[in-house]
C-alpha cells in the first residue's frame, strides 16, 4: 500500500505543478480531471490580480464583470431587467428550498454550488427579489458551467490531500484515532431505522450489528476511515503539496466566480459592491477548503 500512495503523491504533485505552471505562464490552465478529460479555464487574466497590481475600486471591478459578460463569457447572460413583484398567482416567487443565508465562500471553495443556495444571497441578491422560472434556469446553467470548470482542480486537490494523508497513515506518522464501538442501544436503534426504511427484520439485524464499528464515535471535525480505523486529518503544515496546490484552486474559483456575479449584477441585484469585494477577499484568504 505504501508504494501506491508513494505513486499516487508523484502523480498528484506532477499535475499539481503542471497546473501551477500553465496559470503562472498564461493566466489560464488546462485543467485534468481524474478520468484525464480535459476542461479548459477562462482565458481571460483573473481580475483579482488586476485588483491586486492596479487596486481597482469595487465599483470599477463591477463594471469590468459586467463588460466581460457582454464581450461573451460563456453564460446566458441576458440584459438587465427592471425589478418584479410577487403575486398570489404570479410564478416568481420562491419556494421552500431556496435558502436566505449560506456562507458563499464555504459553497464556492466546495464545489457543486446550487441555485437553490445562490439565488436568494444577501451578498448577490440583497433586495431577496424572487427570480421567475426562466431566471432561475438560466442561473442553473451559469452554475453549471462554475461546477464543470472548477470540479476538475478541486477533485485533483482532494485527491492529493488522501494520498498525503494515506502516506503518512502507512508511515506511522499519523496515529489513530481512540474510537469505541456503538453500544447495544445503538446496534438496535439503526435497526429499528432500517426497519422503518422497509428493510426486512433479519437483514436489518445483520446490517446493524455488521455496522457496529462505524456506528461508533469518530474524531470531531475532518477525518478520514482507513481499513475500519479513524484518523484525524493532520494540519496543514503536515501535507505542503496539497496546501501549496490549494492555491490553484483559489484562482479558479475566483476567476469563474466573475461570472456568476456578472448575472447578478445585470439582472440589478447586486447593490453592495463592497461586500462582493469582501467575499473575494475572503476566498483569497482562505488556505484549506
Amino acid at each position: 500500500m505504501t508504494g501506491r500512495c508513494t505513486r499516487l503523491i508523484v502523480a498528484a504533485a506532477v499535475f499539481a505543478l503542471a497546473v501551477y505552471a500553465c496559470i503562472a505562464l498564461g493566466g489560464s490552465a488546462q485543467l485534468l480531471s481524474r478520468s484525464h478529460d480535459t476542461a479548459t479555464a477562462t482565458e481571460a487574466t483573473s481580475l483579482s490580480s488586476q485588483m491586486a497590481q492596479h487596486k481597482l475600486g469595487a465599483d470599477e471591478v463591477m463594471r469590468r464583470y459586467v463588460d466581460r459578460a457582454d464581450a461573451g463569457w460563456p453564460s446566458p447572460v441576458r440584459t438587465a431587467e427592471a425589478p418584479r413583484t410577487s403575486s398570489a398567482t404570479d410564478p416568481c416567487t420562491w419556494d421552500t428550498h431556496f435558502i436566505r443565508d449560506v456562507d458563499l465562500v464555504d459553497s464556492f471553495l466546495m464545489g457543486s454550488v446550487k441555485v437553490e443556495h445562490i439565488a436568494r444571497n444577501r451578498v448577490l441578491n440583497f433586495g431577496d427579489r424572487a427570480l421567475c422560472p426562466d431566471e432561475i434556469e438560466e442561473l442553473r446553467l451559469v452554475l453549471d458551467e462554475f461546477n464543470r470548470r472548477v470540479g476538475p482542480v478541486l477533485s485533483a486537490f482532494r485527491d492529493l490531500r488522501t494520498s498525503e494523508t494515506c502516506a503518512l497513515v502507512d508511515g506511522g506518522q499519523l496515529e489513530e484515532w481512540p474510537s469505541t464501538p456503538a453500544s447495544d442501544e445503538d446496534v438496535r436503534r439503526y435497526e429499528q431505522l432500517l426497519i422503518r426504511g422497509g428493510v426486512g427484520s433479519l437483514e436489518a439485524r445483520r446490517n446493524a450489528e455488521a455496522s457496529r464499528a462505524s456506528l461508533g464515535s469518530r474524531p470531531a471535525g475532518n477525518y478520514m476511515r482507513r481499513d475500519g480505523k479513524y484518523y484525524s486529518m493532520p494540519q496543514a503544515a503536515d501535507l505542503p503539496l496539497s496546501t501549496a496546490y490549494f492555491a490553484n484552486v483559489r484562482f479558479v474559483v475566483l476567476d469563474q466566480l466573475q461570472i456568476v456575479i456578472a448575472w447578478f449584477a445585470q439582472k440589478g441585484l447586486v447593490v453592495d459592491t463592497n461586500a462582493v469585494t469582501r467575499l473575494r477577499e475572503a476566498i483569497e484568504a482562505r488556505r484549506t477548503e
